[in-house]
């Protein structure tokens, strides 16, 4: 599994990806189309503020904070045979099948329908700020991968040997 690297740039904050929003890998067929993911919920980022008593109060709403998605990413491409930037992934605002938008803490991420390679450094970057000021920045890795024989057992294969189960 990913790891999720939060960085705090004040200790007045603390922040995280909700568990199960979002999704960490998108698993392509051997031809590189039809990507299978989790899209049940959108990634969605919880901002807490400490307060005097030692406790925290959720205001990743709040008007005073803003949100930057962005990619990083470097793709190989097979059909050239070179690095490339390009973009893996689609950040979107709101749902594809109605004009509702999203809450500012929460983004929906497609990967592209079709996948031409492999992708290191692939995640999605969000970096909050709280009246201008950067309060946190999170790196989401997601994993685009072949399901390059299309059984989950020749797959899992290390070239010896095979477990298929009990």
């Amino acid at each position: 599994m990913p790891v999720i690297t939060v960085v705090q740039q004040n200790t007045l904050y603390r922040g995280t990806l909700i568990k199960n929003t979002g999704f960490r890998y998108a698993i392509y067929k051997s031809d590189g189309t039809k990507p299978s993911y989790d899209s049940h919920a959108p990634f969605e980022i919880l901002v807490e503020k400490k307060l005097n008593n030692n406790k925290y109060e959720d205001i990743s709403t709040t008007s005073t904070l803003t949100y930057t998605w962005e990619y990083k990413n470097k793709y190989y491409s097979r059909s050239s045979g070179s690095w490339i930037q390009n973009d893996p992934l689609y950040l979107t605002n709101g749902y594809a099948s109605s004009d509702e938008t999203l809450p500012k803490n929460q983004k929906i991420i497609k990967p592209v329908d079709g996948y031409d390679g492999q992708t290191v450094n692939n995640a999605v970057v969000v970096t909050v700020k709280n009246n201008n000021t950067e309060i946190l920045y999170i790196h989401i890795p997601i994993h685009l991968m072949f399901n390059r024989y299309e059984n989950a057992a020749l797959n899992g294969w290390n070239g010896n040997s095979i477990d298929l189960g009990e």
